[in-house]
């Protein structure tokens, strides 16, 4: 009786799940509608509410550098000042995870996009004073903090493409 129940949980949290990207079939969609299914559990805050959070932020952040504007970014760990407080700056990276995976609904991609929402946090910028030393751009640290920004696995980033540096010292021979 447990394991059945456990498979029936697992059951309707896929069908959530392809729900929420866009890919459940709008018969079952309605035959779960009719029985009583919720689309999101009692703690999760629907995407349009998270949606407003973030129109709101840029907003206010707009307002404070009208001369810079809003960069498209919200910290990670930026919460808003709700009673209950939205973890905002999660649901933004998990908005980013989605998008990079083509699990993000295209309406909700839109949506973003209107905003002037970042896809993507870290990007290389070379600034005037550049010394072409690479050598603190990229490793460890940069790693780690892509794979929280974009929140992917180290297996994931391991796929994507970066420049290596090369060792600035040579190689011992003994």
């Amino acid at each position: 009786e447990i394991d059945e129940e456990k498979n029936l949980g697992r059951w309707i949290n896929r069908q959530r799940s392809l729900f929420q990207a866009g890919k459940l079939k709008k018969e079952r969609q309605l035959d779960l509608e009719r029985i009583g299914l919720k689309w999101s559990v009692l703690l999760t805050t629907s995407w349009s509410t998270m949606y407003q959070s973030l129109v709101d932020y840029s907003e206010e952040r707009r307002k404070e550098r009208p001369d810079i504007g809003w960069d498209g970014n919200v910290p990670a760990n930026y919460k808003t000042d709700s009673n209950p407080p939205l973890n905002l700056g999660r649901w933004v990276n998990r908005q980013r995870s989605a998008y990079s995976k083509g699990r993000l609904k295209e309406e909700f991609v839109q949506k973003l996009d209107a905003i002037g929402f970042k896809w993507v946090v870290h990007e290389r910028k070379r600034g005037l004073e550049d010394d072409g030393d690479d050598e603190e751009d990229y490793g460890e640290e940069y790693a780690d903090s892509i794979q929280k920004n974009l929140n992917v696995s180290r297996t994931e980033l391991r796929q994507i493409p970066t420049p290596r540096r090369l060792p600035t010292t040579p190689a011992s021979t003994s």
